[in-house]
């Protein structure tokens, strides 16, 4: 949900591209210009210490376990599983966008959001790219908006 996977000029020109495991590893990525850090789940992944973790706010997960750095603050509820797990183990099924709660898809069993779910969720989180989609009609122009007059559209 989220995840980062093509940005493209306004001319259609790839600028990035990228490939996941189930839990964010990147499995390929191919970058002709500038980098995009914000890439699985819409989380910035921090590569200066040459860990590549990504950002959660609150935690810090290394995509290559699926494990984060630290204990899971609603430990209490989520006991049966290791404390340190994303999405009860299962990124595919479930989520966690906001280090509040892990939450199951709907009765049908896939996940439909609509922007004013993603706007929702954008407001829960402390990233910078997404702050500006709640201020702007139309969702193409946040990465404009974010890094100014390079013309980049997330696709």
């Amino acid at each position: 949900m989220g995840n980062n996977r093509v940005i493209a000029s306004y001319s259609g020109s790839l600028v990035q591209s990228n490939h996941y495991y189930p839990f964010g590893m990147l499995f390929a990525e191919s970058s002709v210009t500038s980098q995009q850090p914000y890439k699985y789940n819409g989380k910035e992944l921090d590569t200066e210490r040459g860990l590549n973790l990504y950002d959660y706010s609150a935690r810090l997960m290394d995509s290559v376990l699926g494990w984060f750095s630290t204990v899971d603050s609603k430990l209490e509820k989520y006991y049966f599983i290791s404390l340190y797990v994303y999405c009860k183990g299962n990124p595919l099924r479930f989520i966690d966008s906001d280090e509040r709660e892990i939450q199951d898809p709907p009765s049908k069993g896939y996940w439909n959001w609509s922007r004013e779910k993603y706007i929702k969720v954008a407001k829960y989180t402390k990233k910078q790219i997404l702050l500006p989609i709640i201020h702007l009609k139309e969702p193409t122009s946040v990465l404009q908006a974010q890094y100014g007059q390079q013309e980049l559209v997330e696709v």
